[in-house]
């Protein structure tokens, strides 16, 4: 069972790296889209002013 107990810990090293990377994927996906949308909007002001 001791011999085990490295590679429980190493699992759960990974499972934690693998929670946190799409955690950071999900906000980038987040972020990006956030700035589409302002720089779609953005646009719009712009050419209703005649920028």
């Amino acid at each position: 069972m001791e011999e085990m107990k490295p590679q429980m810990t190493q699992m759960d090293a990974d499972s934690g790296i693998q929670k946190i990377l799409c955690a950071n994927l999900r906000n980038l996906r987040l972020n990006h889209s956030l700035a589409r949308a302002m720089d779609k909007t953005l646009r719009k002001v712009l050419e209703e002013i005649g920028v």
